[in-house]
């Protein structure tokens, strides 16, 4: 009796325990594979091309928060051709966005410089989504891909410096390997040593090329729509 009652809690002659230890063996197995495949081809995610997109460019930076619109709409519309299209970052300047209350506040000297304020590096990242919110509405509407990627909160510096970029980096080509561009911008940030900073488009630009390996930078400034 108590071996027929034995017999019937077995599974095709395992025991139920084995088999529920195979089972997540199996799917520990399964996902850890899932993980390293999907990180085999973020690594491969194929960057050709990183455009930096000048401040000056697409916005007139003698007057506070003002896009040079025919210039932009031109720049969104040539990139639109692009046949490195697919494999495209771009990061773009604040101009007139931002600059006006970085230098207000103080933000790029930190947070121990006498005009610095909190509100005022809020200020700053407000203006700077906005101009991007801007430059993104005028790639939409020319059939772009494009989602905007804040450098705040993840990039962050040290004494002026990039920290671990690994986690914004894998964000960017998260997009990339998706078809999708993705935009970054000239940004306030947390610094560790200075409390907070300006992380330039520039530097982006710097880290982005060492890191993605493109085909071409290319760096437009003072565009002048026809």
């Amino acid at each position: 009796g108590s071996s027929q009652s034995h017999s019937r809690g077995m599974v095709g002659g395992w025991h139920p325990q084995a088999v529920r230890a195979v089972f997540l063996a199996g799917a520990f197995l399964f996902l850890g594979e899932f993980r390293r495949l999907r990180r085999r081809a973020l690594r491969s995610a194929r960057c050709t091309l990183v455009v930096k997109l000048g401040g000056s460019a697409v916005t007139d930076k003698t007057c506070f928060e003002t896009v040079r619109v025919a210039a932009l709409r031109e720049t969104a519309c040539a990139l639109s051709r692009s046949p490195l299209l697919a494999g495209t970052v771009l990061v773009h300047g604040a101009g007139s966005f931002g600059h006006f209350h970085a230098r207000e506040h103080g933000v790029s000297r930190g947070t121990a410089h006498s005009a610095f304020s909190w509100r005022g590096f809020a200020l700053t990242r407000s203006s700077v989504t906005r101009l991007n919110g801007i430059v993104l509405t005028a790639l939409l509407e020319q059939g772009i891909a494009a989602c905007g990627l804040p450098p705040f909160p993840r990039w962050v510096l040290c004494g002026g410096a990039l920290t671990d970029t690994d986690a914004p980096l894998g964000e960017v080509r998260s997009l990339l390997s998706r078809g999708v561009v993705p935009v970054l911008h000239g940004d306030a940030v947390f610094d560790e040593a200075r409390g907070a900073a300006i992380l330039s488009g520039d530097t982006l630009v710097e880290e982005l090329c060492a890191a993605l390996r493109p085909t071409r930078a290319v760096f437009l400034t003072g565009i002048r729509a026809c």
